[in-house]
């Protein structure tokens, strides 16, 4: 609606823990041919920053070896890339492209628990 219409109900769709290595992002896909959704929110866990070595045992080999950087995300580019990497997945873009995503930082984002 315009700017200047009331809105008197919203619709929402909620995700969390979202782990790249782990396998690919199906819960976006399916989220974005939801017609009637206005914001999807992320509460925490958007990123992993652990590298490619995570102890994780059901990691995806195909997708560890695309993790960028390998190592744990610390510097200011460790972290540009991965948040790059996320966007580039085509689950993520498709979600991006159908209504505003808003994304809560959670503790994975940065440390380990």
């Amino acid at each position: 609606p315009e700017s200047n219409v009331p809105v008197s109900e919203m619709t929402h769709a909620l995700f969390s823990c979202a782990a790249y290595s782990q396998g690919y992002f199906h819960a976006y896909d399916i989220a974005s041919t939801m017609k009637d959704v206005d914001l999807y929110i992320h509460v925490g866990d958007w990123i992993y920053e652990h590298g490619a070595y995570s102890s994780y045992a059901d990691n995806s080999q195909e997708r560890d070896a695309q993790l960028r950087p390998q190592w744990e995300t610390v510097s200011l580019d460790d972290y540009r890339q991965r948040y790059a990497l996320y966007a580039e997945d085509e689950a993520v873009q498709n979600l991006r492209r159908r209504a505003p995503l808003f994304v809560v930082w959670d503790d994975h984002e940065i440390a380990d628990n």
